[in-house]
């Protein structure tokens, strides 16, 4: 049986001085809803899925810097899949 629990990974995210954890699941998580441009701002949390590697298929959190938000928008106007909670 596969195992669903989310896993911490051993890294956090820096986002604006702030050390904030960082996790990886196997499938979404309750309570995600599909993002939209106006969820997507500066420190927001959110679940993208990973496309290569061996967790392909996957789900990690990130959180929205300044440096990836062009990123981000362009993932999400692409068709990525991005959640947020509400």
């Amino acid at each position: 049986m596969e195992n669903l629990k989310p896993e911490r990974l051993d890294f956090d995210a820096v986002v604006y001085g702030r050390h904030l954890p960082l996790w990886h699941y196997k499938k979404i998580p309750d309570g995600m809803r599909p993002a939209t441009r106006k969820d997507l701002y500066n420190g927001r949390p959110f679940l993208y899925r990973v496309r290569i590697g061996p967790d392909a298929g996957d789900w990690y959190t990130d959180y929205i810097r300044t440096s990836t938000i062009d990123a981000v928008m362009q993932m999400l106007e692409d068709g990525e899949p991005l959640y947020v909670k509400d």
